[in-house]
């Protein structure tokens, strides 16, 4: 098992921001034993729901 590293990710906005290396959607579909097409779009819908989720709170924080 390989060991996790720290991967940059810097924009312009936001050079120093920092996550652990991302697993690609075939090597997550192995794991779980699903399509990859399957993952792709879960993970997708995911996002989708995290970010109206996001814009939701900040609209109830007056940010």
């Amino acid at each position: 098992m390989k060991e996790e590293t720290l991967v940059p990710t810097g924009t312009k906005n936001d050079p120093c921001h920092y996550y652990n290396e991302a697993l690609t959607h075939e090597q997550i579909a192995l794991r779980l034993g699903l399509h990859r097409a399957t993952v792709a779009r879960r993970l997708h819908a995911a996002e989708t729901l995290l970010l109206a989720l996001a814009r939701q709170d900040m609209r109830d924080n007056n940010w």
